[in-house]
């Protein structure tokens, strides 16, 4: 499948092209963490860190961020919900797991850490894509381990947990680093053809 790598640079006639224009997901997702009733509390404190986050709103019952650097062009869609080291991440929709990164330990505030992030990528039956990053390394379940060993598809149910969020890659505060994206190499917009080097692109998730 396509890389769907973190930190790179688009092209300028990507960023100022029609391309990036939102568009809601087809499918319905449940949240890719678990719900508590201190998470908007929680939420509100991690987002007031130094330097405190200028982009926030409430999903649900989590204070999720818009504001990093990182999310530009085929990333514009993506979502931080700010949760704490440690929470584990659940499956958003039932799905094979088609892509992953397990053994990373470093992360920092600078695009220099942007190759250094652990991640899960599940593929879903309408065609999408959910990618979970910023996980903590080996942290995914034994049995998801065991069956990677073993070379066996690695299919997951919706609501399952995956693994634990986890300081990994380019970040500067506890989040989880949530997207849900297609394939695409092109996209024509009102008869014209925008090329996308990226190879997909964020959607805006409908999530319940």
């Amino acid at each position: 499948m396509t890389e769907v790598a973190e930190g790179q640079s688009p092209k300028r006639y990507e960023s100022e092209s029609p391309l990036w224009s939102p568009e809601i997901s087809s499918g319905i997702y449940s949240y890719p963490l678990p719900v508590t009733p201190d998470m908007t509390e929680i939420g509100t404190q991690i987002a007031a860190i130094d330097p405190p986050e200028e982009s926030i709103e409430q999903i649900g019952p989590f204070i999720v961020s818009h504001s990093p650097p990182s999310h530009y062009g085929a990333h514009s869609q993506a979502l931080d919900f700010l949760v704490p080291d440690g929470t584990p991440v659940l499956a958003a929709d039932d799905g094979e797991i088609v892509d992953l990164v397990i053994d990373n330990t470093e992360w920092g505030a600078t695009s220099d850490f942007a190759t250094k992030a652990n991640y899960i990528v599940i593929k879903h039956a309408n065609g999408e894509f959910t990618r979970y990053t910023h996980l903590a390394s080996y942290s995914f379940s034994e049995q998801i381990q065991q069956q990677i060993a073993e070379g066996k598809p690695v299919y997951v149910a919706r609501g399952q947990q995956i693994a634990t969020t986890g300081k990994t890659g380019w970040t500067d505060r506890d989040h989880l680093h949530f997207t849900v994206f297609i394939e695409e190499k092109e996209r024509v917009i009102d008869g014209a053809s925008y090329p996308n080097s990226y190879g997909f692109r964020t959607l805006k998730p409908q999530l319940e």
